[in-house]
């Protein structure tokens, strides 16, 4: 659990209308001073209060002793009102805005053309050196929130944290899978993980470019407090998302998938369709604007029959009905 970086004090009354009473002090100051005046009465000489008259005017001059007493009835009345106004103390933790690495480990992320600590390594593994870079740099108590970017968005740790050795740790387990970078979807489990936490929060993603949407949506949901960390060999790299496997009837299966270039020229570039480790098609991309297109081999004959079906599952349940 976080510790608070401070606390916030504040007054809250569960009756505030009953301040109305310390109106009271008001007929309590009339009071005190039509006390203070003395009757008039008539005497045959004053010689013998002469000297007394000397020393009081009849309530006409305050004493110090006259003004304590009054300021003590007063407060006596306030404190009255202020308690029957039933006030409580309120504290509330105060965190320092926390900060999201997000570390892209989308299928393009296992391509090894980064270094990292002197060796060669996988973009993966350059994004999570360079995030841990950034962790050595916060402050103390800023909470951090790590997540592990790809179709989805898998919160490392199981909440935020402080401790900067667990982040960094979390860090180097990390792998690239064989899933897209769906954008959407990383924003929305982001900020379902992040709603359950206190504070402010702004990001970093550690990507090698494969942003599906160009990280509008992943900004969208830091309100712009998004900054990005490319890794690999260059900033012009080539990446897929989106991949897609549809069947229509009569025109078979086929794969639909976003395909981007960064490099500056146009490019002839090899895509190859696998699972687990079996190759389910292959060809070459052309840049359509030369009147080129995309050939690739065809599914083999049972993978078509597996996705028509709906499935492996679905498959054999009609295999075993023809028998």
């Amino acid at each position: 659990m976080l510790s608070p970086a401070g606390q916030a004090v504040s007054i809250a009354l569960e009756r505030p209308g009953a301040l109305w009473l310390a109106l009271l002090v008001i007929p309590v100051v009339a009071l005190y001073f039509l006390r203070m005046r003395f009757r008039r009465k008539e005497v045959g000489s004053t010689f013998i209060w002469r000297s007394l008259a000397r020393s009081t005017t009849g309530g006409e001059t305050l004493r110090r002793r006259s003004i304590l007493l009054l300021l003590l009835q007063a407060a006596a009345v306030a404190a009255a009102a202020f308690a029957a106004a039933g006030p409580s103390i309120l504290s509330r933790r105060v965190l320092e805005p926390g900060v999201a690495f997000l570390v892209d480990v989308s299928a393009s992320m296992a391509v090894r053309d980064c270094a990292a600590g002197g060796k060669a390594a996988s973009r993966v593994q350059a994004a999570a050196a360079a995030a841990a870079a950034e962790i050595d740099a916060l402050g103390k108590g800023i909470p951090m929130a790590l997540f592990a970017c790809s179709d989805s968005a898998r919160l490392l740790l199981g909440e935020p944290t402080l401790d900067k050795a667990a982040a960094k740790a979390s860090l180097r387990e990390l792998e690239a899978g064989s899933a897209a970078f769906d954008e959407s979807a990383c924003a929305d489990g982001v900020s379902a993980a992040l709603s359950r936490a206190e504070g402010s929060w702004s990001a970093r993603v550690f990507t090698d470019g494969g942003l599906a949407l160009g990280g509008a949506r992943l900004s969208a949901a830091f309100d712009g407090a998004l900054g990005a960390v490319l890794v690999g060999s260059s900033a012009a790299s080539v990446g897929a998302a989106g991949l897609r496997l549809e069947s229509s009837p009569g025109a078979g299966p086929r794969a639909a998938f976003s395909l981007w270039n960064g490099r500056a020229a146009s490019a002839d570039i090899e895509v190859r369709i696998t699972r687990k480790g079996a190759v389910l098609a292959s060809g070459t991309v052309r840049n359509l604007t030369k009147g080129s297109e995309h050939r690739a081999k065809p599914f083999p004959a049972f993978m078509r029959s597996i996705i028509e079906a709906g499935g492996l599952i679905e498959y054999h349940k009609q295999r075993m009905g023809e028998r």
